[in-house]
């Protein structure tokens, strides 16, 4: 490394500006501290040890077209694994059940939250940068489908609970869509009635009446729904979404390539992407220029 790149100034380029500004000493990094410590780490060494010196300049999206192609492939990728990991802990959870007794006082059961599901909610939380918010729904029937067939009603409340705080971020992110607004119509819906069926099973029917009266309030007279359709045709949606962000990778790699030679290096790369992350036990965010070479 010494060789190469000893006693040179290194201009980092990027589209994010917030990025740089935190590089720069601007701004404090909140939701990104993680990364932006294991860089300064990286840099301090090149620095101490190398000789190097660090700028940075921010350029426009539409000047950076080649590294944010190759960061979104990358990230489909990475969802895909970890997906994948996800079901497959789901499925192991389903499989190896051992049920949870509930507490027999009220006003403790209301607060139970304990579950074997518990680990698989967390793991496909909204602090998983790595599964999308459509990804992550889609996770959620596969938890409701499971607890369901166990009869388990304090991971079907959990799940129940999350739609619903889902809906409400979604509300964030959707687009002009019609479909994105009915999903998040329907999520909430379905995410309430979830919740309130689970407390009816827990003989918790005084807080399962005051949800439904809040529910229909919100809801309407579509709070009297068949969940299981419901869950269904929810999931079969967020698995088309999520297909066809899945089917991109090709084509993004064909319209970064401005040329033959390019898009065979190009796919090369992502080969290579595709072959570490699916190999790598320990889940651990590869950055881009890793894999670039």
């Amino acid at each position: 490394m010494s060789d190469t790149i000893s006693s040179r100034n290194v201009i980092i380029r990027g589209d994010c500006k917030t990025v740089l500004d935190q590089f720069k000493g601007k701004s404090i990094p909140r939701k990104l501290k993680f990364h932006h410590e294991s860089c300064m780490q990286v840099m301090e060494q090149l620095e101490k040890f190398h000789n190097v010196t660090f700028s940075f300049q921010h350029v426009g999206r539409e000047y950076n077209q080649l590294c944010d192609g190759m960061c979104k492939v990358m990230l489909v990728h990475l969802q895909d694994r970890v997906t994948n990991d996800a079901l497959n802990l789901i499925q192991t959870i389903e499989m190896n059940y051992i049920p949870l007794p509930l507490p027999r006082n009220k006003k403790k059961r209301k607060n139970h939250i304990e579950t074997p599901f518990g680990k698989a909610i967390d793991q496909i939380s909204n602090l998983n940068g790595h599964i999308s918010i459509f990804m992550r729904l889609y996770l959620l029937c596969e938890i409701y489908h499971a607890s369901k067939g166990v009869g388990d009603q304090v991971a079907m409340r959990l799940v129940g609970m999350t739609m619903y705080e889902e809906s409400k971020r979604l509300k964030k992110y959707q687009t002009k869509e019609q479909g994105d607004s009915i999903v998040c119509h329907n999520l909430g819906l379905i995410g309430k009635k979830i919740w309130n069926d689970s407390l009816h099973a827990m003989d918790l029917d005084q807080e399962a009446q005051k949800l439904q009266r809040l529910a229909t309030v919100e809801f309407g007279n579509g709070f009297l729904i068949a969940v299981d359709e419901e869950v269904k045709d929810l999931q079969n949606y967020l698995q088309l979404h999520y297909l066809e962000q899945r089917n991109m990778v090709d084509d993004t790699l064909k319209d970064l390539a401005s040329n033959e030679e390019e898009y065979q290096k190009l796919s090369k790369w992502n080969d290579r992407v595709c072959r570490m992350v699916k190999e790598s036990n320990t889940g651990e965010k590869y950055p881009c220029w890793m894999f670039y070479t």
